[in-house]
């Protein structure tokens, strides 16, 4: 696999990972008890670009990076209490804890992964393209 397909092929993995984790949050925006019996916690995804070649020259050492996904962390945020004495998951009191979740920033991250998505799409269409073109060339010699 050439390097610019490595690039492209993490790039797709990392906007997924993304685009999935915040689907999970949305879906559980209001989610006010899981198996442990807690509201939900928001998930957030780790990512970091690594090197994937390195160069070395006399004049100048440099890689060139891709993205990685690390890992998926819960977040430890408390859960915010919503006073609903007649939800069947209120405490004593009468609140409700339901996952501290902002809607808003999870659609700017779909936005974002969603871009990025797509932009890697382009490049690796580009790229077939760009091969194609060179195969042909090279047969028409």
């Amino acid at each position: 696999m050439s390097i610019h397909f490595e690039i492209v092929s993490r790039g797709l993995k990392a906007s997924r990972t993304r685009l999935e984790v915040a689907a999970s949050n949305l879906a559980n925006i209001e989610t006010t008890k899981t198996q442990n019996g807690e509201p939900y916690r928001e998930k957030h995804v780790i990512q970091q670009s690594v090197p994937i070649k390195k160069f070395e020259s006399e004049l100048e050492n440099f890689s060139i990076e891709a993205p990685l996904i690390t890992k998926v962390v819960t977040s430890e945020k408390p859960p915010r209490l919503v006073f609903d004495p007649e939800h069947p998951d209120a405490d004593e009191r009468g609140f409700v804890k339901y996952p501290d979740i902002n809607p808003v920033q999870i659609m700017v991250d779909v936005i974002s992964a969603s871009k990025i998505y797509q932009a890697n799409v382009e490049t690796l269409r580009t790229f077939s393209e760009m091969s194609q073109s060179i195969r042909e060339l090279l047969r028409s010699t």
